[in-house]
């Protein structure tokens, strides 16, 4: 006891050298490590945003009508008895001229060669897709 007394007496804490590094040493706290609670949240909102556009990307034939450009012939034209129809809509779509069927390239394209009655007359083109959903593109010509 009386060595320790002497010991705590003549030890001074500011001169005393270190034995272990600072980095070593144990502190109260220790330090938090790892993604936070509010970050988390916020990857897994980014996560469930982006498989929900994959989604909806993948079924927008489900939501929305096949697209359907028609190239020839256009509005108002004069044409002769026999006219092609030429367009483009999407591969998997179902297309019909005047109601009839007609074949579709890979890439979506489709031609079609009528014969018409002189006189104004109306051409149809329907895109119609697996899930029921249609566009219609009419396109009024004059035949000579």
């Amino acid at each position: 006891n009386e060595a320790l007394a002497l010991f705590k007496r003549e030890f001074d804490e500011k001169r005393a050298y270190k034995v272990l590094p600072d980095s070593m040493v144990r502190k109260n706290e220790m330090p938090r490590r790892g993604i936070k609670m509010q970050e988390s949240l916020v990857v897994a909102a980014l996560v469930i945003i982006a498989i929900l556009g994959y989604l909806l990307f993948q079924y927008r034939s489900a939501f929305f009508p096949p697209s359907l450009h028609i190239t020839s012939p256009k509005e108002e034209t004069v044409v002769n008895q026999e006219v092609t129809v030429t367009g483009k809509t999407v591969p998997e779509a179902a297309v019909t001229v005047n109601n009839e069927p007609v074949s579709l390239k890979s890439n979506g394209e489709f031609s079609k060669i009528l014969t018409l009655f002189p006189g104004k007359t109306t051409i149809t083109v329907k895109a119609k897709n697996s899930f029921g959903k249609e566009t219609v593109v009419n396109r009024e010509v004059v035949v000579k």
